[in-house]
């Protein structure tokens, strides 16, 4: 029975540790996506994927704050432009 409740300790423990969703190599890919996409609801929902990428790292800094507020922001502003009630 320890060595089960020791077992799922390490692994819930990992999980944790390794959870970010989102890779770096999305998140360039997502940037890319960005730029080519029309300011509609799916950049809306790319600015806030990447704002997420920033948020949920593994060692967050200021920096990381800042480009998740800026990135936030930006989807703010696009959403009052086309007021889109699914992205509210």
């Amino acid at each position: 029975m320890k060595r089960v409740l020791s077992t799922l300790m390490m692994l819930f423990i990992c999980l944790t540790i390794y959870s970010q969703q989102i890779s770096r190599e999305e998140v360039d890919s997502f940037n890319i996506a960005v730029i080519k996409s029309k300011p509609d609801t799916g950049r809306i929902n790319l600015l806030l994927r990447i704002a997420q990428f920033h948020l949920f790292k593994a060692t967050v800094t200021t920096t990381d704050f800042d480009s998740a507020s800026m990135l936030i922001k930006q989807a703010i502003i696009l959403n009052a432009k086309i007021k889109s009630k699914e992205a509210d």
